[in-house]
């Protein structure tokens, strides 16, 4: 009994801390990035997958990062085509909101979050 009462305390002393991955994964299905945020550490990638039938893009808001620069359409030969993936490596700590050209736009439509830190 005295070792379970130990163990709670314990357990509210010292909160489990959430897990960070070493390396993100999202998917780009049915329009839209699952999961929205991911979070890494500083010097560590993100891969996205596009897991749709159609095109898709991955643009960060301030313009860091860009998976398909051409891509204006899904149709169009350079959007980030089903299938294929688009990874960056986050160089600093931060917030990178980022959204689909086609999908989206910046805080709207198909959006994503990378949490660096």
């Amino acid at each position: 009994m005295r070792r379970l009462a130990l163990i709670a305390l314990l357990c509210l002393t010292f909160p489990p801390v959430p897990a960070q991955a070493a390396d993100g994964q999202v998917s780009m299905m049915e329009a839209k990035f699952q999961p929205g945020e991911v979070h890494v550490g500083v010097g560590e990638k993100v891969t996205w997958t596009n897991k749709d039938t159609m095109g898709h893009e991955v643009t960060a808001d301030d313009g860091s990062f860009d998976s398909s620069p051409t891509c204006k359409a899904a149709a169009s030969p350079g959007c980030t085509a089903p299938g294929a993936t688009f990874t960056h490596t986050f160089r600093k700590a931060g917030r990178f909101p980022y959204h689909c050209e086609v999908h989206g736009a910046p805080g709207r439509g198909m959006t994503g979050v990378v949490t660096v830190g």
